[in-house]
C-alpha cells in the first residue's frame, strides 16, 4: 500500500516506511527552523498530525485545519496531551475566508496542489488572515519532476494513486506568478531527491549529491518545492530554533 486514504478513498499521507519518517523529518525541521518563536501558526491539511505535534512540541499555539474527520481524529489522538491546539473540519478556502490579519504564520505539507485551480482566490485569503509580518511556509510537489509527472499528468498515475479529479501539482514558476502580485517576498526552491520509500541508508548520499548539483539539475530532479512567502518580514532573518 503506498498511501493512507481519507473518507473518500484519496490519498491523503504516505503510508508508513522508514525512509518517508525520516524524509518527512527533515520538511517539518526545516518549517520549525524557519518560524519565529512562540507563533501562533495555521496549519493547513494536518492529515495524521506530524507536523502538529512538532509545532506544539516547539512552543507554537496551532490552529489545524482538515476537511477529512478521519485525518482530524489521527491528530486529536496524536496531541491528545497538548492545550494549544484548536482543531476544525473545513474546506480550506471557506475556513480561509472567516480569518484576517490573526496568524503569524500558515503552513502545510502537501496541501496546495490539491486546490491548484482554486489557488487564485485561496491566496489572496491567505494574505488577509496573515499578519503584517506574517509567513507562509509550504512543501509541494515538483511538477517539473519526472515521477510527479507521472503520477499528476497520466490516467495511469492519476488512478494508481488514487488522486482528487481536481488535484494538480505544479511549476517552481507557476506558483511564483501567483504568488509574486500578493507578497513582496517570495522564494520557491527544488528541494528534496530523496522520494517516498527511498532506504534510510541512501537519504544522506541523495542530500550530498543535491546540494553539488547544478541548479538546472535540481531543478528536474528534486521532487519537491520548498515555498516560503511573507507580507513584510525578510525571508533572510534569523530565527530562534525551536526548543
Amino acid at each position: 500500500m503506498f498511501v493512507i486514504k481519507d473518507e473518500q478513498g484519496h490519498s491523503q499521507v504516505w503510508a508508513p516506511h522508514s525512509g518517508n519518517t525520516l524524509r518527512a523529518q527533515g520538511r517539518i525541521s526545516k518549517i520549525l527552523n524557519t518560524l519565529p518563536p512562540h507563533s501562533h501558526v495555521l496549519e493547513l491539511g494536518c492529515g495524521h498530525g506530524d507536523l502538529t505535534l512538532a509545532l506544539l512540541d516547539g512552543g507554537h499555539h496551532v490552529t489545524a485545519v482538515d476537511r477529512s474527520q478521519k485525518m482530524l481524529e489521527a491528530t486529536a489522538k496524536k496531541c491528545q496531551n497538548h492545550q494549544r491546539l484548536s482543531l476544525h473540519q473545513s474546506d480550506l478556502a471557506l475556513y480561509l475566508e472567516k480569518e484576517a490579519n490573526h496568524y503569524d504564520a500558515i503552513v502545510g505539507m502537501g496541501i496546495l496542489h490539491h486546490v491548484t485551480q482554486d489557488l487564485p482566490s485561496i491566496l489572496p485569503r491567505m494574505a488577509h488572515c496573515l499578519k503584517q509580518d506574517g509567513r507562509g511556509l509550504f512543501w509541494e510537489p515538483n511538477r517539473a519532476n519526472p515521477l510527479v509527472k507521472f503520477i499528476f499528468g497520466t490516467s495511469l498515475g492519476r488512478r494508481w494513486f488514487s488522486l482528487e479529479e481536481k488535484e494538480e501539482a505544479f511549476t517552481k514558476e507557476e506558483i511564483e506568478s501567483l504568488l509574486r502580485p500578493l507578497f513582496p517576498q517570495v522564494r520557491v526552491v527544488p528541494q528534496d531527491w530523496a522520494y517516498p520509500f527511498t532506504p534510510p541508508g541512501l537519504l544522506k548520499r541523495l542530500r550530498t549529491l543535491e546540494m553539488m548539483a547544478p541548479d538546472f539539475l535540481r531543478r528536474r530532479i528534486s521532487q519537491s518545492l520548498w515555498i516560503e512567502f511573507s507580507r513584510s518580514a525578510s525571508l533572510e532573518a534569523k530565527t530562534e530554533s525551536p526548543k
